[in-house]
């Protein structure tokens, strides 16, 4: 009897929905908002909690184990946030890094309303098999950091959200990263904005 693969998948996937809602539930009874949190996953595998420091809007991840090839960490904001489900400029260079150190090529943003509820994910996958491309990248993005020392910390972070969002297009454009953005039930992406939004309610919301 052939294997049902859509219901292996949403198997699969249903215990990390379970896991990164249940942080999230457990930020908002302890803390009364929610943290970034981070994980690992090996093929196959469950979410493995990967992440040293968080807060609610960085993280710090863990080294990866032996064979884990995904990592994944959850956006928290109120849905129909413009721009957020997308990679921040810390995003895509650890996406780069963790290739480079680790060789985990798939990073997941999960988006996470203010409920705690994930109601999308963002499927980043480098396509690069070039070590020295690989650094190329990194080298461009930590000396583009670096030009932007002497700004003030409102100004630098606005521009580097500015950056990121040009990356993120010209890599996908080149052909260097694919991107995939899944729904969760009840929503859907909408590209007007770069966020999951209600099938009900599609309004916009400014950006923290």
């Amino acid at each position: 009897m052939p294997k049902n693969k859509g219901a292996s998948r949403k198997t699969r996937w249903g215990i990390p929905k379970r896991v990164v809602e249940g942080f999230a539930k457990r930020d908002l009874r302890h803390l009364g908002w929610i943290h970034e949190s981070g994980f690992y996953k090996k093929p196959r595998g469950n979410l493995r909690y990967g992440t040293e420091f968080r807060s609610r809007t960085s993280l710090m991840a863990k080294p990866a184990k032996k064979g884990e090839r995904l990592f994944l960490h959850t956006h928290p904001e109120r849905a129909a946030t413009a721009n957020c489900a997308l990679p921040s400029f810390n995003d895509l260079r650890g996406l780069l890094t963790m290739y480079k150190e680790y060789g985990i090529n798939t990073w997941v943003i999960s988006r996470v309303n203010e409920k705690g509820e994930e109601i999308g994910r963002t499927f980043l996958k480098l396509r690069i098999k070039d070590e020295k491309k690989v650094n190329q990248l990194i080298g461009y993005m930590e000396r583009l950091e670096r030009s932007l020392k002497d700004m003030d910390i409102e100004e630098r972070e606005k521009r580097l959200e500015i950056e990121a969002h040009k990356l993120f297009r010209k890599w996908r454009s080149d052909k260097l990263l694919s991107v995939k953005f899944i729904p969760m039930q009840g929503y859907r992406f909408d590209e007007r904005i770069d966020d999951f939004v209600s099938v009900r309610e599609g309004s916009v919301k400014s950006r923290r």
